[in-house]
């Protein structure tokens, strides 16, 4: 072979690796998103209504919540290096009182069966 045909054969080659990656990235794409239609269709239906309805019983829980409580927080002091007092960490340990606050005023919109 010559040094133009070898030449020659290289770019067919990079030409066609470049046509298999771009093959190979629509390939994932396409299975992507058909993997997702998949989680779709498995997930279970619900109206908009019904979204309405909980979305609203959710900010009614939120409402009565009181995040002023002091005693839902842990909280960390340092002294700087200036002999200042810092709040170093805060935490909020309420989440499980409004996980509950939020799951009573869900479960009070629907009618549950066992």
């Amino acid at each position: 072979m010559t040094k133009t045909e070898l030449e020659s054969k290289i770019k067919e080659l990079e030409a066609s690796k470049e046509t298999y990656n771009s093959l190979q990235t629509k390939n994932m794409q396409e299975l992507a998103e058909l993997r997702n239609a998949i989680d779709d269709l498995n997930k279970p239906t619900i109206t908009k209504d019904t979204v309405t309805l909980i979305e609203n019983a959710v900010e009614e829980a939120l409402k009565h919540v009181c995040f002023d409580d002091i005693e839902n927080y842990s909280y960390d002091f340092e002294i700087n290096y200036d002999n200042r007092i810092e709040l170093s960490n805060i935490g909020f340990d309420g989440a499980d009182e409004v996980a509950e606050a939020v799951v009573d005023y869900v479960q009070d919109i629907f009618n549950i069966i066992d």
